[in-house]
């Protein structure tokens, strides 16, 4: 495949733009490298020189995904070399610098985690993640190679802002034709010469999120594949997911013995029943694969139940003791977010000693998708309540609110939810 041939120090887009690159790229493949530029809103893609830059760029406008904020969306061709300029986000790095360190720079792992944003940032991350997916998946859009390499994220561990970038092989699902992949976070049937699908997307995700969140491959970091050569029989088994992984219930093969935070600080039962699945009857079913919107629920209901411990370190609060310190953390809140007729939960929050943000994926209405992450109210602790800030548009009967204790909040537009603060031990 020819490449091109010399990195050049600045191009020019068909606007007549130029834009200076930021040495060395950030992200590179089979198709291409990735680039920052001087100016903070544009990254820029270049292509190897075999790619028609023109019909990727043409094809990627006609599907329907500029309302979608975490996709690094395509702006223009560049004149003289195959490429593309992007939207984009200053201060990411890719995925992949937040997997479980290995070898000398292993060293505390629990000072790792919690210097890379600890449970909870990888569970906003990984359900922004799906929450894309989801809605690509939505409008019969395939993403196709979904990897690590391929999701840009906050470099500081105190942010979790996400952008998918590499979108030259997105496609409508009714594509047939074959397409790259990465072996190491591909589907099985994808090995086949099967063209991706939906499923096979799903499949991809489940692979990438339970390696961000736990800091380990569900087949590749097992006891039985991890001291094999990378051209081992065992490693082509994995690859094809024709050997149990990790977290197998009916095998303990490849079970993972090696230093790691306990699942059950990382995964709640959900989750991890949703990655059984897809890792057992999923490998070959692709029927049974958690689809992405089941997926991000899930991640955002376990994300939504952490606390955070005073050695820094978060986890799921379904457990009581820090896994990394030891000390016992129960104690917390309970924020239920209801209908007004009280007929249904919408979503439940764990509170802490933590401000926290409501926002509209949390309440019981219809939002367009870049609207998810709207603020619609904040509560931070008091002593024995939280104080209760309304966001612009809404209103709440009460400015504070205390354990059994209700509220009601309502918009300008007529639209309205309860909240209700229980104790963990009352419920």
């Amino acid at each position: 495949m020819t490449r091109v041939s010399r990195l050049p120090e600045s191009v020019v887009d068909d606007d007549g733009r130029i834009h200076h690159l930021l040495q060395p790229a950030i992200a590179s493949g089979g198709q291409g490298a990735v680039f920052m530029t001087r100016e903070p809103t544009i990254g820029v893609k270049l292509l190897n020189e075999s790619i028609g830059s023109r019909e990727v760029l043409a094809r990627v406008r006609r599907l329907a995904i500029e309302d979608l904020a975490s996709i690094a969306a395509p702006l223009s061709i560049l004149r003289e070399v195959p490429g593309y300029t992007m939207v984009w986000l200053r201060g990411m790095t890719s995925m992949s610098r937040d997997l479980a360190p290995s070898g000398e720079e292993r060293g505390d792992i629990g000072a790792w985690r919690i210097r890379t944003g600890g449970v909870k940032r990888r569970l906003a991350l990984t359900a922004k993640l799906a929450e894309v997916l989801a809605d690509l998946h939505g409008r019969g859009i395939v993403y196709v190679d979904l990897n690590l390499a391929n999701v840009m994220v906050s470099a500081l561990g105190e942010f979790s802002e996400l952008r998918l970038i590499d979108l030259d092989n997105l496609r409508l699902a009714s594509d047939t034709s074959l397409a790259v992949h990465t072996p190491r976070w591909s589907a099985p049937e994808i090995f086949d010469r099967q063209p991706p699908t939906t499923w096979s997307d799903s499949y991809s995700l489940s692979l990438v999120t339970f390696a961000l969140l736990t800091g380990y491959h569900p087949f590749y970091d097992g006891d039985a594949i991890r001291f094999t050569h990378d051209d081992s029989p065992q490693r082509a088994a994995a690859k094809r997911g024709l050997i149990p992984s990790v977290i197998d219930p009916d095998s303990n093969e490849n079970q993972l013995s090696h230093e790691h935070l306990p699942f059950d600080a990382i995964l709640t039962p959900t989750l991890l029943r949703r990655y059984q699945q897809t890792f057992s009857e999923g490998r070959n079913e692709p029927l049974k694969r958690v689809t992405a919107g089941r997926l991000c629920q899930a991640l955002w209901q376990a994300h939504d139940n952490t606390r955070v411990c005073s050695c820094g370190m978060s986890f799921l609060a379904l457990r009581k003791i820090c896994p990394n310190c030891g000390k016992d953390v129960s104690g917390s809140l309970t924020l239920s977010v209801r209908s007004s007729n009280l007929e249904s939960t919408y979503s439940r929050l764990t509170l802490g000693s933590e401000a926290i943000d409501i926002q509209m994926r949390h309440i019981p209405l219809s939002v367009a998708p870049n609207r998810r992450h709207d603020r619609v109210m904040s509560l931070s602790p008091g002593d024995g309540f939280f104080h209760i800030e309304a966001a612009a548009g809404w209103s709440c009967s009460s400015r504070r609110i205390c354990a059994g204790e209700s509220a009601i909040v309502e918009s300008r537009d007529g639209d309205s939810f309860r909240l209700e603060l229980s104790s963990n031990e009352s419920k």
